[in-house]
């Protein structure tokens, strides 16, 4: 059997991409309406994400060396849960 990787895109470069386990970064944190938005749906989870950081509202949290005080971290994983 074949095991899928759900991934979503963020940017023009292959390796720009964001896995369900990949750390996201909202300095002003997440906002409430994207977890409505996600409504328990992996896929979709992913894709807000994406958005998110391509319209610079977030950024992976591995272009940081150290994340700051502020904000919140969370992933497409967590999203969907929630």
């Amino acid at each position: 059997m074949r095991k899928m990787q759900i991934t979503a895109r963020y940017g023009p470069c292959p390796e720009e991409v964001l896995l369900p386990d990949t750390r996201v970064f909202f300095p002003d944190g997440v906002p409430a309406a994207l977890r409505e938005q996600a409504r328990g749906d992996l896929r979709r989870a992913l894709h807000l994400l994406a958005d998110c950081v391509r319209k610079w509202d977030a950024d992976p949290a591995d272009v940081f060396e150290s994340l700051p005080e502020w904000g919140e971290v969370i992933t497409a994983a967590e999203l969907a849960a929630s």
